[in-house]
């Protein structure tokens, strides 16, 4: 399903029509074919799928309907934003499942009321340097509204690529949760835990996305990209 901006006409589409796939890159709006690429079982998909699976029942099957209400009720007063950076409202069961997901990857768990906010400071900036020197290292580093040098933080990244590249929206890959995660951060073994020994590769791109989140509530913040050509 599309998203699509009216004005005189159409000012701006995000999303997929008819095999026709709608984005906005550094050159403007474009349109190119939808692509389904063949995605084999691995342990990480797996993973993730078993979390929509639990949180999606526990909507139904865990909550009480007074719980199901009070989510719904912290929907209509806790806009999200959409592709345009517009205000977009989610529905009680969608906000549910995005904080479940997030306290189930952290802790296990997750809570059956929602949190006072649905809002959440990201980072100031973030800035990476990646090296293929002795086995390859990532170190990320940030800074925060209050200054301080410890958060919770969701990290995610791509495989190296075409330092050309500037489009990998798809290419993210969620890499880990660290809560009380100190900036500067050594990134290095969890990048290769998840693409594998020899991935940071001298002269090609990465990507990484970094998102503040509350381990307590599962809120998350709005994510900030950086990209660095490995030296």
């Amino acid at each position: 399903m599309a998203s699509v901006l009216y004005g005189n006409g159409i000012i701006d589409a995000r999303g997929s029509v008819g095999g026709t796939v709608m984005t906005r890159g550094r050159s403007g709006a474009t349109h190119k074919a939808k692509t389904s690429p063949v995605q084999p079982p691995s342990s990480v998909r797996n993973v993730k799928q078993g979390i929509f699976v639990t949180a999606s029942r526990a909507w139904s099957l865990t909550l009480s309907a007074a719980d199901r209400a009070a989510w719904n009720a912290f929907a209509l007063v806790n806009p999200s934003t959409n592709a345009f950076g517009a205000k977009a409202y989610l529905s009680g069961f969608q906000w549910f499942c995005k904080c479940a997901m997030n306290k189930l990857a952290m802790n296990g768990s997750f809570n059956n009321t929602p949190p006072l906010s649905g809002s959440l400071s990201g980072p100031l900036s973030f800035s990476t340097v990646a090296n293929s020197a002795a086995g390859g290292s990532l170190v990320l580093t940030w800074t925060d509204v209050g200054g301080g040098g410890v958060d919770d933080i969701s990290v995610w990244c791509t495989p190296v690529v075409s330092p050309g590249l500037s489009y990998v929206r798809k290419e993210f890959r969620q890499i880990e949760f660290q809560a009380g995660a100190a900036t500067p951060l050594d990134f290095t073994a969890p990048y290769l835990a998840r693409f594998g020994a020899g991935s940071i590769i001298q002269g090609k791109k990465i990507f990484s996305l970094l998102t503040f989140f509350d381990g307590a509530t599962g809120i998350d913040s709005a994510g900030i990209i950086a990209e660095t050509i490995v030296l």
